[in-house]
């Protein structure tokens, strides 16, 4: 085999290995999630034992910069500013950042401030509830969380609130971001509240996906 031959087969060889190798790299990619929504993953990479993400696409899902100016270290990649997803989650006061290493998928809890749970066991279907008393007057929102993730969103309307005809508004995930509502799903006294009520369901998990929650 002449050396010319060698040559050739050497550097088809890292060719091939070279695109294997990208193609790999792309397929491995992190998937990060606040409240359900993706994350733009450019500049995503691990360092010491954290996962760094772009700081601007972390901040355009809540429409607004960063509410501290500490977030720890930041690397630069290509020209991309990043920082640890956990710096960037308590910047926002996030409940909860869930890092499956194995699944390469990172969930970060981003909901309002002043939530308290409902009660303490697991609903099926939904998870557990989470509330400001202060908004229950006016039909919530509640927000169902189950292992970290928020799996709908439910309003509890006093059917006197309803007949009144007084005009009200019902908030949710302002300034955060909100994932799409696949379901949603109208229920009358659908729970153990004392007054007759209209519940509200929106989810954003199939009925399919949240059956394993019991």
């Amino acid at each position: 085999m002449t050396n010319r031959v060698i040559v050739l087969l050497i550097v088809v060889t890292v060719m091939l290995f070279g695109v294997q190798a990208t193609a790999s790299e792309v397929d491995e990619r992190w998937t990060i999630l606040v409240n359900g929504v993706r994350v733009a993953n450019e500049g995503v990479h691990e360092y010491e034992g954290s996962v760094y993400v772009s700081i601007e696409a972390f901040n355009q899902l809540f429409g607004t910069p960063s509410v501290s100016e500490d977030i720890g270290t930041i690397h630069t990649i290509d020209a991309v500013a990043t920082a640890s997803i956990e710096d960037l989650a308590a910047a926002r006061n996030a409940y909860s950042v869930k890092v499956d290493a194995e699944a390469r998928r990172v969930y970060v809890l981003a909901l309002p401030p002043g939530l308290v749970p409902l009660h303490e066991h697991t609903v099926p279907g939904m998870g557990v509830h989470y509330a400001d008393p202060a908004n229950m007057e006016f039909g919530g929102p509640v927000f169902c969380v189950y292992d970290g993730e928020l799996y709908c969103i439910e309003y509890i309307l006093p059917m006197e609130l309803i007949m009144s005809g007084a005009a009200f508004t019902l908030g949710a995930l302002e300034g955060y971001p909100s994932p799409s509502v696949v379901e949603t799903v109208f229920d009358h006294n659908s729970t153990s509240m004392p007054v007759e009520h209209m519940a509200i369901h929106l989810y954003f998990f199939t009925a399919e996906e949240r059956a394993h929650i019991q």
